[in-house]
């Protein structure tokens, strides 16, 4: 039996057989499964969040530097798989930061779909202005 490992958001694939291969991912896309791979394991990342701004801008205090941006959810399963399924990953970004009173933006979900599972890590929260953050949240996978 061969397996097949995948990291998102620097997406690593791992084929185990006669020679091992790395496939890396930056974006989403698809992923078709190679003859002979019945599982692979699935590692996701979310997006980081936006990085706050001090309250105001024209001031130049550190104490009302604005809050990072919070890091993303991590996922991790393992899915079984057949020769030939394509499976769907969509890579969540980093949301962008605090600029001219504008928010931060949360990071993006990063979720990776096939017939027996899914596997979804969520974004980070934008850091906000000089106050603490919230953390992104990774959302388990499902396996049949």
């Amino acid at each position: 039996m061969k397996k097949l490992t995948f990291t998102l958001s620097a997406l690593f694939l791992f084929v185990w057989g006669v020679a091992a291969q790395t496939q890396t991912f930056a974006t989403s896309g698809t992923f078709t499964v190679p003859a002979g791979v019945t599982k692979i394991t699935i590692r996701a990342w979310g997006g980081g969040g936006g990085g706050g701004d001090r309250p105001n801008a024209s001031g130049n205090n550190p104490r009302y530097a604005g809050g990072g941006g919070g890091g993303g959810g991590y996922s991790t399963s393992i899915l079984t798989v057949t020769t030939g399924e394509v499976i769907s990953i969509v890579v969540g970004t980093g949301g962008l930061g605090n600029s001219d009173g504008i928010p931060p933006e949360n990071g993006g979900t990063t979720t990776v779909t096939a017939t027996s599972g899914t596997v979804t890590a969520g974004g980070g929260s934008g850091g906000n202005q000089g106050t603490y953050l919230m953390l992104g949240l990774a959302v388990p996978g499902e396996l049949d």
